[in-house]
């Protein structure tokens, strides 16, 4: 059901394909062919989850943020971004926001140094949000909160809102606002 030369071109070019592929046809000549479909169609799943969590990033006013913490002076993770307003810091996070990635959005956003007045969150380029998504906001939310720091969700499709909103990420917890411009005008602060 696939030609020679796809074969090898996978096997070229896409290590993790040529994984799933081979233990796909290993299990199906070796063992059964209910297994062999079964594996591969996990291994594959994996592969798929593990590819979408690579290109989500989160962005600042000065680009993109690495996923990756720097040990801090104290030995403790901490990510200060390049440019940060006084008052206000925004974060646009892109790509899908799933339990794959959520631990990695999490320690960003809980490791910033200063603390501001508010935070912005930009979900314009969330295409979904799951369940452990909603708990990552809802902890950050939670926490800035303590510290009486405003946070503000803005540009969440229905579809990201309604999964928020359903998993405790609600009005009390956060403000949403349409786009970064409408959360600074009720932040009373224009920049």
């Amino acid at each position: 059901m696939i030609e020679r030369e796809q074969i090898v071109s996978i096997f070229k070019h896409d290590r993790g394909e040529a994984f799933v592929l081979s233990t796909t046809f290993l299990l199906t000549v070796f063992h059964d062919i209910t297994v062999g479909i079964g594996a591969g169609v996990t291994l594959g799943s994996l592969l798929f989850m593990h590819r979408m969590a690579e290109i989500v990033e989160i962005e600042t006013g000065g680009g993109a943020v690495e996923l990756d913490l720097a040990e801090g002076d104290d030995g403790g993770n901490c990510y200060v971004p390049s440019r940060r307003a006084d008052k206000i810091m925004t974060y646009r996070i892109n790509g899908p926001f799933f339990f794959g990635v959520a631990a990695s959005v999490s320690a960003v956003l809980d490791a910033i140094g200063p603390r501001p007045e508010a935070f912005i969150l930009d979900l314009t380029g969330v295409p979904l949000a799951d369940t452990a998504a909603a708990h990552a906001l809802a902890s950050f939310a939670t926490k800035a909160k303590k510290r009486k720091t405003r946070v503000f969700i803005v540009g969440a499709s229905a579809r990201v809102r309604g999964a928020l909103e359903a998993n405790g990420v609600g009005v009390d917890l956060v403000d949403f606002a349409t786009d970064e411009f409408s959360a600074r005008a009720r932040i009373g602060l224009q920049s």
